[in-house]
């Protein structure tokens, strides 16, 4: 036997496997003559009964069918769907989308950026940089985060970069200290909080910093001449809805 409870959104039937009745949180599913499994008639995933039809049921799998087609059917062709319990995401899945350079603001803001204020742990690193080191670190950002190339150009692009860590010997402490201050410079530099650009910018702070380290080491060999990295969204592109 197989009943539809109104009043309370559930269908009464049988479970296989179970030769007695059972709660299933929102109503009883008894057992039936075939052995058969029923689903509730909320159509969860897309389930439906097995055993005698559910008008009011399937009608309500229908239109909920139909509503997600014209959902899909009405979004513009190469856009997103919405984040995942969030929002809608119009933006489009193309090559056009914003560079981190673009979208945090470029060289003025990197600028601002690096601004990292004395700090104890680090001055054994940045003792003996020239008074041009936080320039040199906004145009290396830059060029990473898909600006224009003139780490590259004009100060040596990634050999000269290599040789700035080689022997230094970067402890953890220092590695972290630096990725920390800089991750929290972002906020006081005025630089974009979307979840998106501060999930590039920490992902290449803690990748770019914990390579310096293991280049610094006394015994490191690493590659000599290999071009600057470009980082870009991931698997997150800005939110621009």
């Amino acid at each position: 036997m197989v009943s539809f409870h109104p009043r309370e959104g559930f269908v009464a039937g049988s479970v296989r496997g179970l030769g007695t009745d059972r709660t299933n949180g929102r109503g009883t599913v008894a057992e039936s003559e075939n052995g058969g499994c029923v689903r509730t008639a909320r159509c969860r995933r897309g389930a439906t009964t097995d055993g005698p039809d559910d008008p009011i049921g399937s009608a309500r799998c229908a239109v909920r069918r139909e509503r997600s087609q014209e959902r899909r059917s009405s979004r513009p062709a190469g856009v997103q769907g919405a984040r995942c319990g969030q929002r809608a995401n119009p933006l489009p899945v193309t090559p056009d989308v914003a560079t981190v350079y673009d979208w945090c603001g470029g060289h003025a803001a990197l600028l601002r950026l690096t601004e990292v204020l004395t700090d104890p742990v680090l001055e054994p690193v940045f003792r003996h940089m020239s008074p041009d080191h936080r320039e040199h670190v906004a145009r290396w950002l830059g060029e990473v985060f898909g600006g224009p190339p003139d780490y590259t150009d004009h100060l040596g692009g990634y050999p000269a970069m290599l040789a700035h860590h080689i022997g230094l010997a970067v402890t953890e402490e220092q590695r972290s200290r630096w990725a920390a201050l800089i991750a929290g410079s972002a906020d006081e530099a005025g630089l974009p909080d979307d979840p998106e650009f501060r999930s590039a910018l920490v992902a290449y702070v803690e990748w770019g910093t914990r390579i310096a380290r293991a280049n610094s080491a006394p015994d490191a060999a690493p590659p000599p001449d290999l071009p600057a990295p470009r980082w870009g969204w991931g698997e997150a592109p800005p939110y621009t809805g």
